[in-house]
């Protein structure tokens, strides 16, 4: 690049260089990270150099918007002991959960930071994370339906207005969102798990994402989380939760 051409850019040749070279690095990691998903013996291996790529976005670093820094530190970040954590963990350690402690302990935190008067779980074999969401909004409406229940249409049809929505099927996302939005207020939050699991999981977030009445999203990577209040100007999130 020659030092005119940067200097267009209102760059330093250092600064252009730079630039250059930390945007080249992304592009091998994020191919070789693809690679790596690729493959099997690799998963961990895979993981740490996703959180490497994400590095930057950490502990709300960079966030200027009040609602999602304190969100962002105050309940994904959150690392505080809630007197439920005892009791769930112990009773999860003779239970079969598909997810990492942490993440049923954030499905905890979620749940109760919403306090739902209403609330659905979307999915099958949920007993575990739907036990750390219950704990977090003892007082709440839950109804849990299977993915392919004929019943789900019914089962939406009870609320006119849903605070909390646990979709553990990312592949149904598109699908039900139509169903989801009419119920949704400015309190809302819809928790998607597992929104990168293959492209088109990935496609259906992103296309999610594209809809106005969607105000706030984060990508944790292993779960979406979507907000809906009117007030909030319209932002997504990535998050380096691992």
């Amino acid at each position: 690049m020659g030092r005119r051409t940067a200097l267009y850019f209102g760059l330093s040749v250092k600064s252009a260089w730079k630039w250059l070279f930390l945007r080249l690095l992304v592009y091998h990691l994020s191919f070789f990270v693809y690679f790596c998903s690729m493959n099997s013996i690799f998963p961990t291996l895979s993981r740490a150099l996703r959180w490497l790529i994400r590095f930057r976005k950490r502990c709300g670093y960079g966030i200027h918007s009040p609602f999602a820094f304190d969100f962002v530190t105050g309940v994904i970040y959150e690392e505080g002991c809630y007197y439920a954590y005892r009791e769930l963990n112990s009773w999860r350690v003779t239970q079969s959960s598909r997810l990492r402690l942490k993440d049923d302990q954030l499905l905890f935190r979620l749940a109760n930071y919403v306090s739902p008067a209403t609330a659905l779980a979307v999915g099958e074999q949920l007993d575990v994370s739907l036990a750390y969401l219950q704990a977090g909004c003892r007082h709440c409406q839950w109804q849990t339906v299977a993915k392919d229940s004929p019943s789900l249409v019914d089962r939406l049809a009870t609320y006119s207005q849903v605070d909390l929505v646990y979709l553990d099927q990312p592949e149904m996302l598109t699908k039900l969102f139509p169903l989801f939005l009419q119920r949704v207020s400015d309190k809302t939050l819809i928790i998607v798990r597992n929104i990168r699991k293959n492209k088109e999981t990935t496609r259906q977030w992103r296309q999610v994402l594209a809809n106005e009445t969607v105000r706030v999203s984060f990508d944790l990577y292993d779960f979406g989380l979507l907000f809906f209040e009117s007030r909030l100007n319209k932002e997504d999130y990535i998050i380096n939760y691992f």
